[in-house]
């Protein structure tokens, strides 16, 4: 499958030659253009070709500075970095994503926020001595940040899930509580809510509270009964029962 995709992907790449050469033999439509070097850098990351698919994202910015696609090519060239394994490249990644934030607007700016959050956690990780346990700080405030500035995106939630297992994990259930009760009262109609009240249940049973804990899995089930939390509070509940 591997084998077939990649040769498809040379046809492809192929065609996109023949255009951007007749590119050069005339003037093409712009929208045309930018098609082509859209589906350039797709091919390029099919065949694991990154640094031809980040400078097919570049050429494109070059060319069309005002084109309405430069975010989602900068998306294109952080996530590109980010999947190295390489200090250089994961840093590189941040400032791209950076640079998204810098945009006067774009669909993407919540999610280069939480990216710069994912990536930080990356770099720290990639530093770590033998034996030595991450400071994992500086990532969470970037999740902080991500929560607070972009509250009603897909991200916010998964921000705040992040922070609050971060507590859980450092067995700082207090902090961990206290963030939850201020969630679930700031973002009452949120979707990944039932999300945060199993983690405030999990939390709770670990406090040895069980009557809280019961009560958040109820509360998951009662008022998220399809949601993606249900089956994990209904089996935490019949544990407890």
């Amino acid at each position: 499958l591997q084998d077939n995709a990649f040769m498809r992907a040379q046809e492809g790449l192929d065609r996109v030659d023949e255009i951007m050469q007749l590119t050069a033999r005339q003037s093409l439509d712009r929208t045309i253009l930018e098609d082509t070097f859209e589906v350039q850098w797709e091919l390029f990351l099919v065949q694991e070709r990154l640094e031809d698919a980040i400078a097919a994202c570049m050429a494109l910015v070059n060319l069309f500075p005002d084109t309405d696609r430069v975010d989602r090519a900068f998306m294109n060239i952080a996530r590109a970095r980010a999947a190295s394994s390489e200090e250089s490249d994961l840093r590189e990644a941040i400032r791209i994503y950076r640079s998204i934030l810098d945009l006067p607007e774009s669909p993407y700016q919540a999610e280069a926020q939480f990216r710069i959050g994912e990536v930080t956690e990356q770099l720290i990780r990639l530093n770590l001595r033998a034996g030595q346990q991450p400071n994992l700080s500086p990532a969470m405030l970037e999740f902080q940040t991500t929560a607070e500035r972009f509250p009603h995106s897909p991200f916010a939630g998964e921000s705040f899930k992040r922070i609050i297992n971060f507590h859980l994990q450092n067995q700082d259930y207090v902090r961990g509580v206290e963030l939850m009760d201020r969630v679930v009262s700031d973002y009452p109609d949120a979707p990944w809510l039932d999300e945060i009240l199993l983690q405030w249940g999990v939390a709770a049973f670990r406090m040895r509270n069980p009557a809280v804990a019961r009560q958040k899995f109820l509360q998951v089930l009662e008022q998220f009964p399809t949601g993606p939390a249900a089956a994990q509070a209904a089996n935490f509940l019949q544990r407890l029962q």
